[in-house]
């Protein structure tokens, strides 16, 4: 029973309303969480849906690494996360370093991803352990969470439960292949979380690269290396420092950070007038339908792509409306990429996203429109900042498509403040960045770190790139 043992004072370090982030103490900031009712509500079909989200996932063998003590560890929980490693995953491969990547398998259908990422995948043990820590916390948990919220267990008890899969095969994955890094590109979602605690735990040194916009709900930023996209990130990142209790961050590093520029792939846009609009799963589809009608009886080509996480409903039923309009085009994010999506349009409308940044990396025209989404206006400062235009009407959106697209171009400073590596000579090699200084990072880790850790979290390092690496 070790392996209890070393969960059992995770646990104790960290609750499972802390490994369950959002859902554990942030359920009262985030409108959606509370006004969307799930699918499958109701503490069975809650613990239903847990185990067939994880049925597939089972496998006759336990799951190991392919090499013993491997450099790098490599998770995504994502497909947006995982197109965010992308670049640092190909350019460490590249390097005499060992590299070894997991991920969800239902990410894996592309055979680029194929080569890339094993599927995490869990034993007959992984599930023994799991179904322990159910019968003996389950209890437990059910009664803290309905004291704090009866949501909690009606909705989303298996965000909860996952905590009891994730954790315990992590603790064994990593004590069995001791990894000299653990690197993610997610810190609030539950399996991130319970890898973060399972390294931290045993000492491993964590890596976290940002992955989309970050938000002032999200926790503290408790890694040994964090790879932000710039400024604004760092600086939202402050504004996180009181979100956990300090007797939980007290426990895990304080990181040193590089300003590393957006990591995402970019294709900058042809000259196209082709309108895309990227929908976020919070946003109202009655009123993307609208808008995008009002736009195509015009004349325009608007090119729809959907959130990976959409509702399946959605996109059919978008499907359906707009089937034989040759005005309008659609982009499924299972098969084509945003680089190669931004790469085909002008112009990019879309409400509370990353993808406002993304596009004007791309130099592609980012336009702020609210398609009543629950989540507060301009959420993540683009308008405020200057990167991305506002339109409060399909009117507007047509007299910004109608203006001299050299009076549109966005403010250099705020895209940089975002990335810091817009205009440089590591735009659009951010991934090579990243890899360098890990790998600089990793032989130095071979000598002596002591003197790069601990450091004041009010005077993190802000590293522009090109003075690190050389």
């Amino acid at each position: 029973m070790r392996w209890y043992r070393g969960v059992a004072r995770i646990l104790s370090l960290e609750p499972e309303t802390s490994l369950a982030y959002l859902y554990g103490t942030k359920l009262g900031e985030i409108p959606h969480l509370r006004e969307k009712k799930r699918k499958y509500s109701g503490l069975l079909l809650q613990t239903l849906f847990f185990l067939y989200r994880h049925v597939r996932r089972i496998s006759l063998r336990k799951m190991s690494l392919d090499k013993a003590r491997p450099d790098f560890l490599v998770v995504a929980d994502t497909l947006n996360q995982m197109v965010s490693l992308d670049g640092t995953v190909d350019s460490l491969r590249a390097k005499p370093v060992v590299v070894e990547a997991l991920a969800h398998r239902k990410f894996l259908k592309d055979p680029e991803y194929r080569n890339k990422y094993r599927a995490i995948r869990f034993g007959p043990s992984d599930i023994g352990k799991c179904v322990y820590l159910i019968a003996l916390r389950g209890p437990r948990l059910l009664r803290e969470l309905k004291k704090k919220d009866p949501l909690l267990t009606e909705w989303y008890l298996s965000e909860f439960l996952d905590i009891y899969i994730y954790l315990p095969f992590f603790l064994s994955l990593l004590q069995r292949s001791q990894p000299k890094f653990v690197v993610t590109s997610n810190d609030h979602n539950p399996l991130n979380r319970c890898l973060l605690a399972a390294a931290h735990y045993l000492e491993i040194k964590t890596v976290y690269l940002q992955h989309a916009s970050v938000s002032k709900l999200f926790p503290p930023l408790r890694v040994n290396y964090a790879f932000l996209d710039g400024q604004s990130a760092l600086e939202t990142y402050r504004q996180c420092e009181g979100n956990l209790s300090k007797d939980i961050v007290k426990n895990y590093p304080i990181p040193l950070v590089f300003l590393s520029g957006q990591k995402k792939k970019i294709i900058s846009s042809c000259s196209s007038g082709r309108v895309g609009v990227a929908l976020n799963a919070l946003d109202c589809v009655e009123e993307v339908i609208k808008f995008v009608d009002r736009l195509a009886s015009q004349g325009v080509q608007v090119s729809v792509r959907w959130h990976p996480s959409q509702k399946n409903e959605d996109t059919v039923r978008i499907r359906d409306i707009f089937k034989g309009n040759s005005s309008v085009y659609f982009n499924d994010p299972r098969t084509t990429n945003i680089s190669e999506y931004l790469g085909s349009v002008g112009y990019l409308v879309a409400g509370n996203s990353s993808v406002h940044l993304e596009a004007a990396l791309s130099n592609v025209v980012p336009i702020y429109y609210d398609f009543k989404s629950s989540s507060s206006y301009d959420y993540y400062g683009y308008v405020r900042s200057g990167v991305a235009l506002k339109a409060e009407s399909p009117e507007e959106v047509l007299g910004i498509l109608n203006r001299d697209k050299a009076e549109l171009a966005m403010n250099e400073e705020s895209i940089r403040h975002y990335s810091w590596t817009y205009k440089t000579e590591w735009q659009g090699r951010e991934g090579e960045l990243v890899s360098q200084i890990l790998v600089r990072l990793l032989n130095q880790d071979s000598r002596n770190l002591s003197n790069m850790d601990n450091l004041d979290y009010t005077n993190l390092v802000e590293q522009r790139p090109g003075l690190e690496v050389s």
